[in-house]
């Protein structure tokens, strides 16, 4: 893996981490 190809891998597993916190909270606004 290069290092663009770890930039992007960081970058969509940060969206990802993203989206779940954003649907966890919508499903359960505590």
């Amino acid at each position: 893996l290069s290092r663009n190809g770890s930039k992007q891998y960081c970058t969509r597993t940060c969206a990802h981490r993203a989206s779940v916190a954003a649907y966890r909270s919508r499903r359960s606004p505590r």
